[in-house]
């Protein structure tokens, strides 16, 4: 099941855009309030951030290191539902980058890799053997 965080994302079957923007209207008549799409908003690009960077955010066996972590905790903070949060936060216990992937592919509803795939060739650009570590 996809996560759609704001109904104006998801395509409307004909591709028209009046029709994506009755389906919000709807959704808003309803109750619904559009800070939860903001919200959302806020956590794929904490999570893209996350994905971007590899080699600042993950250590060498692909786990999340001291700063990949608070990054990861603030989208946890960010996010207001519940199913999702409570996904962040067992993502916390075992955080690997396949984790990560999979809580941004659930909520965006796009593959992670293309991301993950540029983050690795820029590291690969930049002709370091990875991160510096002070002796």
């Amino acid at each position: 099941m996809r996560y759609y965080p704001c109904p104006s994302r998801r395509a409307s079957p004909s591709g028209d855009p009046r029709q994506a923007a009755l389906e919000l209207r709807r959704v808003v008549m309803r109750g619904a309030s559009a800070e939860p799409c903001r919200r959302m908003d806020e956590v794929i690009n904490l999570l893209e951030k996350l994905l971007a960077g590899i080699p600042l955010f993950f250590d060498k066996r692909l786990t999340l290191n001291s700063d990949g972590r608070r990054l990861l905790s603030r989208a946890a903070r960010a996010c207001e539902d519940e199913r999702v949060k409570r996904r962040i936060l067992a993502c916390l216990r075992n955080p690997t980058l396949d984790e990560v992937a999979a809580i941004y592919e659930s909520i965006a509803g796009r593959s992670p890799w293309s991301i993950i795939q540029g983050a690795i060739e820029a590291w690969g650009r930049r002709g370091s053997d990875g991160p510096r570590k002070h002796h």
